[in-house]
């Protein structure tokens, strides 16, 4: 269904200011629907417009194009036909947080113009539904009769003619429900901070540094701290790590490359706060790619300085062909980027290769598990275990084998890259980002 036709309708039931992850359950899901791309949403409401004002101002805040209404429900029955126009109207509640993967499994629901569609939220939540205007009409005629018109009252009256439709086959897209006590909370937080893991994670990321960052980014999430303050805390380790590889002291090797690990579980914070609280941006996202390479290159020549001091110049001269080899893909990888699909992710050039290589699917297989040996993630993870057990006089070497390769990669699928569409190319989180 196309999103720029639907207008959401959300009712306000339970608690739809208790704050989930930083954000009220009314604002969370509010911006899960225009993260899709809807562009019109009426809340009905019995509370006092004083108690929403905040969550209102929060909302149009995001989303200063949103037609965002609020209105009792005596006054919507009054007034909406001429709000609607024509609209499908999916209507959501506030008993639970539902996500964008949610809504958008709802909408990819055959549904028959003359249905009305109930999507079950569990025993203690009421349903979500799916209708168009000419069966909320029949509703209307039907309330505007009554001498009391509640906002529960609606949704009674609509759910009694609706169909009910099972959701088990939307076990891929999260419902997080039944959300009444604290504990409820922390079980919801827990769960949508478990799904952040990305496809584009590598098996580090995924198993080790990714429970660790999402434990710590959901301690902070209740607090006013923007993705790019945490993008500045990896560059804050990534500072740090120089400074210890450039100490000159006998544990120099050791902390830096620890630090390198710490700040490869750091970078994960930012993009998990941006995607948990629709905070999302391309803007964002090109920060953290930049940050992450110049912690990268900071690695390169801290590590080669502390190296150069203890054994000799020999890795001052590896160090100068891995500075600029490492540079130059850089800097190449940065122009496609920008006059390719946009975007800000480097995780272009593993997805251009796999797309190329898909009448291969045994190659294809091949190049992906491979693939995520060359994320940051598993180096600096090897890298932290090499500084630990004295080996890290090894590092440049394998540094010079995969920084070849990787500029290799880069100039192979510049053609690709440059004229991959968007859609094709970008990872699943960066698509659809706002600016």
């Amino acid at each position: 269904m196309n999103t720029a036709s639907l207008h959401v309708l959300i009712i306000t039931t339970r608690s739809p200011l208790r704050p989930v992850a930083g954000l009220p359950l009314l604002v969370r899901n509010v911006l899960a629907a225009t993260s899709i791309g809807v562009g019109k949403v009426t809340i009905l409401s019995d509370l006092a417009i004083t108690e929403l004002a905040p969550a209102l101002q929060q909302i149009q805040s995001r989303n200063p194009k949103l037609s965002l209404n609020l209105s009792s429900a005596p006054q919507w029955v009054d007034h909406c036909k001429g709000t609607l126009n024509g609209d499908r109207i999916l209507l959501l509640h506030t008993d639970g947080a539902v996500t964008p993967a949610w809504i958008k499994a709802l909408l990819q629901d055959p549904c028959g113009p003359d249905e009305i569609l109930s999507y079950s939220c569990g025993a203690n939540d009421h349903d979500h539904m799916l209708l168009d205007v000419a069966h909320l009409s029949h509703v209307l005629v039907t309330l505007a009769q009554s001498n009391s018109i509640t906002t529960e009252g609606l949704y009674r009256q609509i759910a009694s003619i609706a169909h009910p439709r099972a959701t088990n086959k939307f076990n891929h897209a999260a419902y997080y429900g039944s959300i009444v006590t604290a504990t409820d909370v922390a079980k919801v937080e827990k769960q949508l901070f478990r799904r952040l893991t990305k496809k584009s994670d590598g098996y580090i990321s995924r198993y080790f540094n990714r429970p660790l960052s999402t434990s710590l980014s959901r301690q902070l999430a209740p607090f006013n701290i923007s993705p790019m303050q945490l993008t500045w805390v990896t560059a804050f380790f990534g500072i740090a790590m120089f400074l210890a590889f450039i100490g000159g002291q006998s544990y120099s090797l050791i902390l830096g490359c620890i630090l390198f690990q710490v700040a490869s579980v750091a970078d994960g914070m930012d993009g998990e706060i941006a995607r948990v609280k629709y905070l999302a941006s391309t803007r964002g996202a090109a920060w953290d790619t930049s940050v992450d390479m110049a912690t990268n290159l900071l690695f390169i020549i801290g590590l080669m300085s502390a190296l150069h001091l203890q054994y000799g110049p020999n890795y001052l001269h590896l160090g100068i062909y891995l500075v600029a080899v490492s540079s130059a893909a850089i800097t190449l990888l940065s122009l496609l980027v920008y006059f390719g699909p946009g975007g800000g992710s480097f995780d272009v050039v593993g997805q251009a290769l796999v797309n190329r290589l898909a009448a291969y699917p045994r190659t294809q297989t091949i190049i992906t598990v491979v693939e995520k040996f060359f994320k940051r993630d598993a180096y600096a993870f090897i890298f932290a275990l090499l500084g630990i057990i004295g080996l890290a006089y090894v590092i440049p070497w394998m540094l010079a084998v995969g920084v070849s390769l990787w500029l290799l990669a880069v100039i192979i699928n510049t053609p690709y890259i440059l004229k991959a569409r968007p859609a094709d190319i970008l990872p699943e989180h960066i698509k659809n980002l706002r600016p």
